[in-house]
């Protein structure tokens, strides 16, 4: 699984997506150059360099800054849901270990899953921490 995007990259390209020129892009007929339709309707063209009519390279970019919103907020929102999820394993964590330092102390033995369970997510943790380099 890939890291989601750090905060600070997705606040640059929020910023970006913001500044450059509004509306939906469309192709033109002009080699090196897209269109603009601003949302007041008034057209804008915009030069983009060396890109033929009709390439790949300029679908990609029509594509993907008409899709820039929609990806940075999915973007956002992962990052802000595997900060959740990371700070509910810490507590998951702390209550297992926890829990195993209370069997130990008992004399009791805790189900060998339950072992298993606690020693893969401190694995993790010291992974996401930087310790298991």
């Amino acid at each position: 699984m890939t890291e989601p995007l750090p905060a600070e990259t997705i606040a640059e390209l929020e910023r970006l997506e913001r500044e450059a020129t509004p509306g939906e892009w469309c192709p033109t007929e002009q080699d090196g150059a897209i269109a603009s339709f601003h949302p007041t309707g008034e057209r804008a063209t915009i030069p983009v360099g060396d890109i033929d009519i009709g390439s790949a390279n300029e679908e990609f970019m029509i594509r993907l800054r008409n899709a820039a919103p929609a990806l940075l907020a999915a973007a956002r929102r992962e990052r802000e849901q595997t900060e959740r999820i990371r700070d509910l394993e810490k507590v998951l964590l702390k209550w297992l270990q926890y829990a195993r330092a209370e069997s130990n102390r008992k004399g009791e033995v805790l189900p060998r899953a339950v072992v298993e369970q606690i020693a893969a997510l401190e694995a993790a943790r010291s992974e996401a921490e930087g310790g298991g380099r």
